[in-house]
């Protein structure tokens, strides 16, 4: 009776091998398992939250009020050298501080901004980049050609230059180089040389405030387009072009008089498309 008895509980084991009666109990769950190259199902992990990506460079002008991981890779920069400040990625009055300290110690402009020249001092290992581009381009009128030059780092300007070329008298202006020379032989008109409008900005801008009454010298606002661009994105002056006509850009420009600003901007506009 017995040997009966374990032959049954044998013949049980084996068929519950065989066809995986549910229930059973492990034994059978673990060969079935290992039989058909499954695994044991396991207890899902939680999903990890991704750690925010942190800035590498800084290729934008910053300044009070600017916020992001460049501002927090900024403030590393600045507390490496000895500053003590919350990296929050906050441009805060903390950090302006710390940035005019750095500046006035590093016989840089204290102006609060950073830009390649702080930049450059911060972290001379890795120098930023920067572009530059240039233009013709025909700004004013019919009778003159702008040149504007555009320095960038990364997608923003950082640095601009603007001048203005037309044939003034040459007895009362100084020419381009050569202008007294071969270059010179090809004027039509003898009384006139091709001049900059910034090189003769003292008896151009009297010009102006003769026949046009204006109050502002040339070079002043030249230099006050240049600075409304620094700092912006090609993206951002070409919406600012589309949103304004001719006349309102010349009061979305502080600073700046001239008739034509809509055209000046549109020349850095150019130039920051060829920066290489």
């Amino acid at each position: 009776m017995k040997k009966l008895l374990s032959y049954l509980l044998v013949a049980v084991l084996l068929l519950t091998v065989v066809v995986g009666v549910p229930g059973v109990g492990p034994f059978g769950v673990d060969v079935v398992s290992a039989a058909t190259g499954d695994t044991t199902p396991t207890t899902p992990t939680k999903p990890t939250t991704p750690k925010p990506t942190q800035a590498t460079e800084i290729t934008r002008i910053l300044s009070i009020g600017s916020r992001g991981n460049d501002v927090k890779l900024l403030q590393t920069m600045l507390n490496s050298h000895g500053y003590k400040l919350k990296v929050d990625g906050v441009f805060g009055n903390l950090t302006l501080a710390a940035v005019k300290d750095y500046q006035g110690k590093n016989s840089l402009e204290v102006n609060g901004k950073v830009g390649p020249e702080v930049l450059a001092k911060l972290n001379p290992e890795k120098p930023t980049t920067l572009k530059v581009g240039r233009a013709d381009f025909a700004a004013h009128g019919t009778k003159c050609f702008t040149s504007a030059v555009v320095v960038m780092a990364g997608d923003k300007i950082v640095a601009a230059s603007l001048d203005d070329y037309q044939f003034m008298a040459a007895d009362t202006s100084i020419g381009v180089p050569n202008s007294d020379k071969d270059f010179g032989t090809y004027y039509k008109d003898p009384a006139r040389v091709l001049a900059s409008k910034l090189t003769n900005a003292d008896a151009y801008s009297a010009n102006m405030a003769k026949s046009g009454g204006a109050t502002i010298s040339i070079d002043k606002n030249l230099k006050a387009i240049e600075a409304y661009a620094v700092g912006k994105t090609v993206a951002e002056l070409e919406k600012t072009l589309a949103a304004n006509s001719k006349e309102q850009m010349v009061d979305a420009v502080s600073g700046a008089t001239l008739a034509d600003t809509y055209g000046y901007v549109s020349a850095i506009v150019a130039a920051a498309k060829a920066a290489k």
